[in-house]
């Protein structure tokens, strides 16, 4: 079977669960690594065969949990939490004590998660910026993890992004970091683009340009050319127009970030204490 490689070592790739996350992660990998052997399932078949004709030569669509665990090395189950549970209770004594076992819920822990199985378990919360092989991917390893099976992990899966390790307990602060700041700061881009567009900007060349302005900004910050601070300093020139503009912006309640950090983690306790979990 061909299939991607990670230190050197063959890997084949299963992805249980094809609704948002699901599907994104299998398309990341299957645009990343076209040569590798990604096998995928879900109740519901044309989910799961949908992905399959995208990517013909790279996913094989299955129809049964068992199929889908006996083909892969690494298993990302991308479910929810109730359904995490039934799938890992049907599973458990399947899984072999080499395969690594993925989880992409947050709300369940990696020690309930090991009383279902010997493999090596691990969380990882991805971000739809792996959709085009960027960003960051946030990943809490179980004890059971030695240091090279850590780093096995990390090279295989820095194909579809930078992985980043944390302590299971900081799981909400740098989610809002990775995985909701997509959708926090898409929000004021589309707030500059229309103010734009109603400065006779049309609305396409306003979107690629602030996406092509982020991109660059993310490259100088990323590499440490700049820091924010000193971004700001280098164009933000005293008594001209960018500081200008920088004077409105400053006017925004300095609050408005620590709310919304409050307002994640409050929503993510009420999801845990109604049950969802």
């Amino acid at each position: 079977m061909t299939s991607c490689r990670s230190g050197g070592i063959l890997v084949s790739l299963g992805v249980i669960g094809t609704g948002r996350i699901g599907s994104m992660l299998a398309t990341a990998l299957a645009v990343a690594a076209p040569n590798a052997a990604l096998t995928v399932y879900n109740r519901t078949w044309d989910k799961a065969e949908t992905l399959a004709n995208a990517f013909p030569e790279t996913i094989r669509a299955v129809r049964t949990l068992d199929e889908a665990i006996d083909r892969a090395d690494q298993i990302f189950l991308c479910l929810r939490p109730n359904d995490l549970r039934t799938v890992m209770h049907e599973i458990g004594n399947s899984l072999r004590k080499d395969q690594w076992v993925i989880s992409t819920c947050s709300s369940i822990s990696l020690c309930e998660l090991e009383t279902f199985c010997n493999s090596l378990v691990c969380k990882l919360i991805p971000s739809v910026t792996q959709r085009a092989n960027a960003g960051v991917a946030l990943v809490m390893f179980s004890e059971r993890w030695r240091a090279h099976d850590r780093s096995a992990f990390v090279d295989t899966l820095s194909c579809i992004g930078r992985i980043h390790t944390i302590a299971e307990e900081d799981v909400r602060i740098y989610s809002d970091l990775t995985s909701c700041a997509p959708a926090f700061f898409s929000h004021l881009a589309f707030l500059f683009q229309k103010a734009a567009c109603q400065k006779g900007v049309d609305m396409a060349t306003a979107q690629m340009l602030i996406a092509h302005m982020m991109e660059g900004l993310g490259a100088l910050v990323a590499s440490e050319i700049y820091n924010f601070t000193t971004v700001i300093e280098r164009v933000a020139v005293p008594g001209g127009v960018t500081e200008a503009g920088l004077t409105e912006l400053m006017k925004m309640d300095e609050s408005l970030f620590d709310r919304v950090l409050d307002a994640t983690a409050r929503r993510q306790r009420e999801i845990l204490d109604g049950g969802q979990h």
